[in-house]
């Protein structure tokens, strides 16, 4: 199995045939069984389902200060290695700064 889109939802019918809906956590698992390395693109609602489960984060942080509502769940960093950070700085395609995140569960 290839890269799988999955779309966590009880309502939605009409999607792609290459999109799977599911409408929960044990659907969506039993769907990426065979694939060795899923992604999971949130919302804060399904990173945080998820969390507990993943032995891999990658995160980018973006620097600066926004008028948001959902943000990454905090984690326990004592349970994870910083494993690779990579600043990027503004520039003409990027109107602020960031840093990819690797961590890898101890």
């Amino acid at each position: 199995m290839g890269l799988s889109t999955l779309i966590f939802s009880a309502a939605i019918k009409n999607v792609p045939k290459e999109v799977i809906v599911v409408n929960d956590i044990l659907d969506a698992i039993k769907v990426c069984k065979n694939d060795p390395n899923p992604y999971i693109i949130g919302g804060g609602e399904i990173y945080k389902l998820y969390i507990n489960l993943v032995d891999k984060i990658e995160l980018t942080r973006v620097h600066g200060n926004f008028d948001a509502d959902t943000f990454f769940p905090e984690f326990n960093k004592k349970n994870w290695d910083l494993v690779s950070e990579t600043f990027h700085d503004i520039d003409k395609r990027h109107d602020y700064s960031f840093t990819y995140e690797t961590y890898e569960k101890k």
